[in-house]
């Protein structure tokens, strides 16, 4: 489920307490029942104030998920192409380093072999069953500073 319809699965919840809402205090006003009728109508109140933010909430969204697909895009512009010779890479896992090369098709280049995944070189390392190669892989920057090569995806 995405976002908008998690609002809108979320709304249509308020509407349907408000009806029912309405209905009781229908009831409540058909047998002349004072006490329900003013739970009622604090709780109607309660139901149109919550159904107002969840409309503003609604009508935000847009813009606050554009800003935030905009954030990301600028990001991606700013990562960098693996040269057609590879990316120098390393991991540290147990106290070693290892290192290999991030190649292109985002293969790796590790000791004599190619693994089709940063993962598959990493599973050669780590006594593990899963992991997540582009955490596990990091490269050095012009600036010296260590990134997780999950950075370099686009």
């Amino acid at each position: 489920m995405n976002s908008r319809q998690a609002f809108r699965t979320l709304l249509a919840g308020v509407e349907t307490a408000l009806e029912k809402s309405l209905a009781r205090h229908r009831v409540a006003t058909q047998q002349g029942d004072f006490d329900t009728m003013e739970v009622e109508l604090e709780r109607q109140k309660n139901l149109v104030s919550a159904r107002q933010q969840l409309e503003g909430l609604q009508e935000l969204w847009p813009r606050l998920v554009g800003e935030h697909q905009s954030a990301r895009r600028s990001k991606r512009a700013k990562r960098l192409t693996i040269p057609a010779e590879g990316l120098p890479i390393f991991a540290r896992y147990k106290g070693r380093r290892f290192e290999a090369v991030l190649l292109p098709d985002h293969h790796v280049r590790f000791g004599e072999k190619e693994y089709g995944s940063p993962s598959g070189a990493g599973l050669v390392i780590v006594d593990s069953k899963t992991l997540n190669g582009w955490r596990f892989w990091h490269y050095v920057d012009d600036k010296g500073l260590e990134h997780p090569i999950s950075d370099l995806r686009g």
